[in-house]
């Protein structure tokens, strides 16, 4: 009975920790510039890279574009861009190199959210939401198996529009 109360405890913080690692933005100060790419796969000293690294905007070298995450030279792990005025313009995750888990889009205006939902192997997966300017939420769409299952519009303007 105690093992089985051992186990349930790590279990529970080993999910929670994941949890709230998810899409948590890695500092780094390694540029992906210094990479070079091969095949498909990123390489630094001739070995495949593992880690993050940052790039910046051509017209602006202190002014970070994006965040980006390797694993053994495969986009893996949290890939996070920004707009220009230093705003989170999306936050996700990769995986073997595919865009796959949690994603977070935001309104360049005002930074607040303008669209989130599930990505798998690359494709919008289950239930997706989307934003107005003010934060209201506009419609929600369904995927199943690559393919838009379902729409709804919540707000009661474009209802009003869909349906005349």
């Amino acid at each position: 009975m105690r093992k089985n109360k051992y186990f349930l405890i790590l279990f529970v913080v080993g999910i929670l920790t994941t949890l709230l690692s998810c899409n948590e933005i890695p500092n780094t100060n390694f540029q992906c510039y210094d990479l070079i790419e091969d095949m498909g796969k990123m390489y630094k000293n001739e070995k495949l890279y593992t880690g993050s690294c940052y790039t910046v905007y051509p017209e602006n070298d202190t002014l970070i574009d994006e965040i980006r995450s390797y694993k053994k030279g495969v986009r893996h792990g949290v890939w996070a861009k920004y707009y220009q005025n230093g705003q989170l313009t999306y936050v996700g995750n990769a995986k073997k190199g595919e865009i796959d888990g949690y994603y977070k889009h935001y309104h360049k205006e005002n930074g607040l959210l303008k669209e989130e939902g599930r990505m798998k192997n690359g494709y919008k997966d289950r239930v997706w939401k989307y934003y107005d300017l003010g934060g209201n939420l506009e419609k929600k769409e369904l995927y199943v198996d690559q393919t838009l299952f379902d729409e709804t519009y919540t707000n009661p303007a474009i209802n009003s529009k869909i349906n005349d």
